[in-house]
Parts: C-alpha cells; sequence; structure tokens
C-alpha cells in the first residue's frame, strides 16, 4: 500500500451494516421524528416527513486530527432537500448548510468549508425519510467511517476500547438540545469496573460536544467496555480510537456507541491468521450474568459446535478466534454471539493486524442485531490502494438470491458479477473486488438481499458502516404522503376548554423541528388563544385517541372543537400566525386558504 496518500491505514476489517429499519415482517405505521426501538442506528421509512441524524465527533481545523465530513445516501426515488447545522465547541455560531441529493445519489459535505473549530458535531436534516447518513474522520492518524446516530438517547454502551500506551480513545459527547444533559461514565476492565469521581455528573452544555480522553481516567488497559448513562437530558456518543504505531497497531477507527444491549449480535465477516488477530468483546451492564453462545460459520466445510460462554453481570469478556477451535486460519467465517438465557449483552468484533500482516490496523465493530431485505452503504472507495468488499451471510433456513447495486445519478448501477447471486442457508459469500471505472470516492452502493440475509462491506482502508433500508413488503410509500387530521377536538381534552380558540401541536422528543413549531406557536398563546404541546411521551393516549401518525402536526380549533385549520410538518410562523388569524376573523388575511 502506499504510505504516500494515505499515511496510516486502519485495516482489513468489517464495515458492520448497523442501521436498522422496522419489524421483522410485516407493514408498520410510519412515524415522524421517531423511530422503532433499536440497539443501533436507524433508518427512517420513505414515507416519513423528514429525516435526522446525529454526527458526534469531528474537528474543522486545517491539518485537523479527525477533520468532520459527512456523507449523505439517497436511495429512494425522489429528489430530498435537507441542511446540515455545524455545532462549534469551544467558541463561535452554528452554521447551517443547505443541500440536494437527487434520487439514488449521493453527497458529501465537509466541516472545514462550513466553519473553524477544534471541536464540531452535526446535525443532518432531510425533507423526506429513507436517507443514510455516515460521518467520515480525516487526520494525521489516517481515516475512519462510520453511521451518524438516528436518535438520541439517555443511555450509550461500548464493549471494546483501548488505553494501552499506543493508543488514544476518546468518547465525543454530543449533546444536540439547547438545555443541560448531565452524565455518569463508568468501565469495565479485566480489573473491575471503575465510576472515575471526575466523570460522575459531568455537565454538557447545550448544543455542544465533549471530548473525554478514556486514557486520562483508566490508564493502560487492553480493553475498557463502557457505559454511559444521563441524570439530565439526552446525548450522541463516538468513540474514536487511534494508535500511533509504536507497537505495531496503526491508524484511525470512529464508531457510534450502541443504545442498548441486545440478545443477539451477528457479525458477517471474520478472519484471523498470522499477523491477524480476531476477538470477540463481551460486555453485560446488567444486573445478572448473561449465558452466550458463539456460533462460527465457516466460508466452506462443517461448522463446529457453539462455544458457550458465561459473561458476568455488570463484567466482560473477551474471546480470541484463534482460542475457540473449529475455524483454521486463514478461513473466513461469520460469527453469531446469542444469549442463551434472554439477559441482552453488548457485543463488538475487534481485528488487530500487525507484522507479519501486509495490512496493517485496528477495527472494533457492532454486530448486526436483526437481518433484512435491503442494505445501503454511503461511503465506499476504490483505488490503487483501497479495496472494497462485501460480505453477505445468511443466517436462515433457506437458499436466499442477492444483487448488488451502486447508487449514481439517479439510477442503481447493475456492479458486474454481483447480480442475481444466491448463498445458501447458514451460509457465507464474499462478493469480488468492487472496482469501478474510476478511482477516489465512488458512489454510495445499495445491496438488495432477500429477507433473513445478512450483509456487510470489508473495506481494506478504514472502517465503513452500512445502512438497513426498508425491511417492509410493500413497495417504497410516496414521498409526500397525505397524512390523516383530526376534523374534531374535544376540548375538554385539552387545557383551557373555555378559551375560544385552542391551537394543539402534536409532538416528540425526538423531532428537532417539533421544537420550532411549538416555540412558535406559543407565542401565540394569550386570553384568547389556548396553546398546548401534546408530546408523545407524555400524551400517548392523545396521540392514540386522534389516531395522530406523524409529527409535528399543528391543529386549529375553536371554542366547541372544530377544525378550522391544520399543519402537517414543520410550519413558518409567518403562515402559523396568518392561520390563526384568518380562522378567528374570516377576510383578515391575504391567504385565507393557509392551513387547509
Amino acid at each position: 500500500m502506499s504510505e504516500r496518500r494515505i499515511p496510516v491505514v486502519a485495516v482489513l476489517a468489517v464495515a458492520l451494516v448497523a442501521l436498522l429499519v422496522g419489524g421483522e415482517g410485516g407493514d408498520r405505521h410510519v412515524t415522524f421524528g421517531q423511530v422503532d426501538a433499536s440497539a443501533l442506528p436507524a433508518a427512517d421509512p420513505v414515507g416519513n416527513l423528514t429525516s435526522t441524524w446525529f454526527c458526534a465527533a469531528g474537528s474543522a481545523t486545517r491539518g485537523g486530527p479527525a477533520n468532520l465530513t459527512v456523507a449523505v445516501a439517497n436511495p429512494s426515488t425522489g429528489t430530498r432537500k435537507g441542511s446540515v447545522t455545524w455545532l462549534p465547541t469551544g467558541g463561535g455560531a452554528a452554521v447551517v448548510t443547505p443541500f440536494t441529493v437527487g434520487p439514488r445519489d449521493s453527497t458529501t459535505l465537509q466541516a472545514t468549508d462550513a466553519l473553524h473549530a477544534p471541536i464540531v458535531s452535526a446535525v443532518v436534516e432531510t425533507i423526506g425519510g429513507g436517507t443514510v447518513v455516515e460521518h467520515v474522520l480525516n487526520g494525521t492518524r489516517g481515516s475512519a467511517v462510520a453511521p451518524c446516530a438516528s436518535d438520541v438517547s439517555s443511555s450509550w454502551y461500548l464493549a471494546n476500547g483501548v488505553t494501552e500506551r499506543d493508543a488514544t480513545q476518546v468518547l465525543a459527547l454530543f449533546n444536540p438540545f439547547p438545555d443541560y444533559a448531565v452524565v455518569d461514565i463508568s468501565f469495565d476492565t479485566d480489573l473491575g469496573r471503575d465510576a472515575p469521581g471526575a466523570l460522575q455528573g459531568l455537565p454538557i452544555r447545550g448544543r455542544s460536544t465533549v471530548f473525554v480522553n478514556v486514557g486520562a481516567s483508566v490508564r493502560r488497559r487492553a480493553v475498557t467496555a463502557t457505559a454511559i448513562r444521563a441524570r439530565v437530558g439526552r446525548l450522541v456518543v463516538d468513540r474514536v480510537q487511534a494508535f500511533d504505531g509504536t507497537v505495531g497497531r496503526t491508524g484511525l477507527s470512529l464508531t457510534v456507541a450502541t443504545t442498548a444491549p441486545a440478545e443477539e449480535w451477528v457479525f458477517p465477516d471474520g478472519l484471523w491468521s498470522d499477523g491477524v488477530t480476531e476477538r470477540w468483546h463481551l460486555f453485560n451492564p446488567g444486573t445478572e450474568e448473561a449465558l452466550v453462545s458463539l456460533q462460527l460459520v465457516p466460508e466452506g466445510g462443517e461448522s463446529p459446535e457453539p462455544v458457550d460462554l458465561t459473561v458476568p453481570a455488570r463484567g466482560q469478556l473477551t474471546v480470541e478466534a484463534k482460542d475457540v477451535g473449529g475455524v483454521a486460519a486463514g478461513i473466513a467465517h461469520s460469527s453469531t454471539v446469542t444469549s442463551q438465557n434472554g439477559v441482552p449483552i453488548v457485543a463488538e468484533r475487534e481485528i488487530d493486524a500487525r507484522s507479519p500482516s501486509a495490512r496493517r490496523g485496528w477495527s472494533s465493530s457492532f454486530g448486526a442485531t436483526a437481518p433484512a431485505r435491503r442494505w445501503a452503504v454511503a461511503v465506499g472507495e476504490t483505488s490503487g490502494v483501497t479495496d472494497e468488499w462485501i460480505v453477505v451471510h445468511n443466517p436462515g433456513t433457506r437458499l436466499r438470491r442477492f444483487s448488488i447495486g451502486a447508487l449514481a445519478n439517479g439510477e442503481v448501477l447493475p456492479i458486474e458479477g454481483l447480480q442475481d447471486l444466491t448463498i445458501p442457508a447458514a451460509g457465507l459469500r464474499r462478493g469480488p473486488h468492487l472496482g469501478l471505472v474510476d478511482h477516489g470516492h465512488s458512489p454510495a452502493r445499495l445491496g438488495t438481499v432477500e429477507r433473513l440475509v445478512v450483509a456487510a462491506v470489508l473495506v481494506a482502508i478504514a472502517v465503513v458502516a452500512a445502512a438497513l433500508l426498508d425491511r417492509r413488503r410493500r413497495p417504497d410509500a410516496p414521498s409526500q404522503p397525505g397524512w390523516a387530521v383530526p376534523a374534531q377536538l374535544d376540548r375538554a381534552d385539552f387545557p383551557r376548554p373555555d378559551a375560544p380558540w385552542l391551537v394543539a401541536v402534536f409532538t416528540s422528543v425526538t423531532c428537532d423541528s417539533c421544537r420550532g413549531t411549538i416555540d412558535k406557536a406559543r407565542v401565540l398563546d394569550c386570553e384568547e388563544v389556548a396553546v398546548f404541546e401534546a408530546e408523545v411521551g407524555t400524551q400517548a393516549e392523545l396521540h392514540r385517541r386522534y389516531a395522530i401518525e406523524a409529527v409535528p402536526i399543528t391543529v386549529i380549533a375553536d371554542g366547541a372543537g372544530v377544525v378550522h385549520a391544520s399543519f402537517v410538518g414543520p410550519v413558518t410562523a409567518t403562515d402559523l400566525w396568518a392561520a390563526v388569524a384568518e380562522a378567528r376573523e374570516p377576510g383578515s388575511t391575504p391567504e385565507p386558504d393557509l392551513g387547509h
């Protein structure tokens, strides 16, 4: 490999397919600003009004250690408009960069083009769902890629991380909301549990990011499993891991933490050989011990018997591939970690490549927690020094077929040799090298596989994450759906029923545009107009009663509860205020049809 173009490589490492959507089989209601519970990031359905992603870690300085780039892929058939809000820490105002990404295409935006800041995070919002967002870090230690988070959470977990003398491990704690968050951070190592006093009750200012150097609190540990829990607020957590090459490891790795343990983790690809070490890191943050099994499936031949393991409560366990037996050195394999007693755990799979391996570096990434029919990768590269592979694992009991294409200029371009392929039950198949026509950054990939097939990307230069898209059995919903809005309200369901007018805003705390909508509505609150926010977390019954399936929805009703106007999605202050004025005094505005 050329060290002139890329000084440090991140290794022959699996790029985990980690972004999940929907439930197993069947349709589900489409929501706005909210996704089904998932341990890993989730791509919103195509029919959503908007989609929001949170990219925690990065810098924006000339020659910076981890300069941030955001990549947006749009596998849908409609154009998506959106914006990136760059949020610097340590001075300077937020900067908003608008963008448009065409159907079945992708775009990238660099933080250094928008601002200068030692620490920067990003919030990416698009009008319409179905987009996939990843973030790339480039710096003196190399480059790395990971999905952005699709939601915020009060809990985050990592099963691995290194603070040995050649390693720097940084946690990026991003609070995208205006109010403070307060967090507690604890670590589990081979020496037991550690909760450093300096990391208890750690405040994170609103719309800012705190970088925590783990090595300053937990020194010289080969494995640090991490739990981050918020006392107040919610946040997003990335892990940035770098190695300086002094003991053979080099490179930069980026991982978005998981929001919850799970009972099963699937790793589609794996390999160990002379110089390449493969390990599984199992972390149990709960109060009961977990009885788990580790099943390996080789690329050819019979699968060995599963290995039974016990992960202690509030503890971690490391398992090395060469000690497991059953799969010899140099044999590609998939692996599945399953809880046998229903106690969920957090699992990462590590690859550590040093001399005499031809490729050097380190990566540690999560497994997939569910299979799916469609997956997408927002960032990919093939060049003279970079290879890219697709690895597909079928954990089911039937043969499956799949095809892989590239998203470019409004089309899914079939990749030669990767069309209508088959994979046996519980089998593993590697796609050929993806040598596209031109070198440099290649188009986003869209891999369409049958249900119960898990896909991953194996990249020789940086850990690349993929997005699972749309497991629903129906075709993609239109990008501009019509949402049902109540025509009649029972004023007794809302505060101040005696007020002549009501502005009710149905919201969710996970929806960024909801906050702007309710802020605009509150300006109208007066003796004549009652303004009420119905947030789904605290007013779930009200959402069910009025069949609210999207947020924000703003409803303007009179004293009898008759709805005179409504808005689905974000609304400008001018339009909202004018609609209320027109409802109260018909003919008083030049646009009497606002809200109809």
